[in-house]
């Protein structure tokens, strides 16, 4: 990981590899930092032990759905701990994330106000997306797409992400034209 100016940057390589000391490693520098002061977060193939389950995916829809805040066990700790002290981020971009980095992101937030949320910034102005994962990315806006369609519940919120960049092959246009509306963000 390296830390490019405590005020506005931040560039991550976070490799990995199941290992509970790893995360713990990360989430003691993550501590360290004064992430609120952060506006723009670069991660590079940041890399998460494990695979979310479909039930886990699913439970959080039913939870938001109830109007219920999601569960940190269901989120993954490393970018719990990451996005909680990221309250001031604006732009966000991803090189080869894994599917859990992008649900992290799916996951809607509870408003200013009430209970913090496990990512608590609400809005990001920008998300850059580069990958050469067409299943993971897939997936992110497949689970995207219900919470925004739900509209507004009184205590959760989708993310609202007004801009999102893809930096991914020209031949998977065809693929990603059904994710693309004003709906799916």
């Amino acid at each position: 990981m390296t830390h490019d100016h405590p005020r506005t940057t931040a560039t991550c390589q976070a490799p990995l590899r199941n290992t509970s000391n790893m995360v713990l490693f990360y989430t003691r520098i993550l501590e360290s930092w004064p992430l609120q002061q952060l506006t723009h977060l670069k991660f590079q193939r940041p890399q998460l032990p494990g695979e979310p389950s479909q039930t886990n995916l699913g439970q959080l829809y039913k939870d938001f759905k109830a109007g219920q805040p999601p569960l940190a066990s269901r989120t993954p700790p490393l970018f719990n701990t990451l996005f909680s002290r990221c309250q001031s981020l604006e732009r966000l971009h991803l090189v080869d994330p894994d599917v859990h980095t992008l649900m992290s992101l799916a996951i809607p937030v509870v408003p200013e106000g009430e209970q913090l949320g496990i990512l608590p910034c609400y809005h990001l102005d920008c998300l850059h997306i580069s990958t050469s994962n067409l299943s993971s990315l897939s997936l992110f806006l497949i689970v995207m797409k219900p919470y925004t369609e739900t509209g507004f519940s009184s205590r959760l919120r989708p993310r609202s992400i007004p801009t999102i960049l893809l930096d991914v092959p020209p031949a998977w246009g065809a693929d990603l034209a059904s994710f693309a509306s004003r709906r799916v963000c």
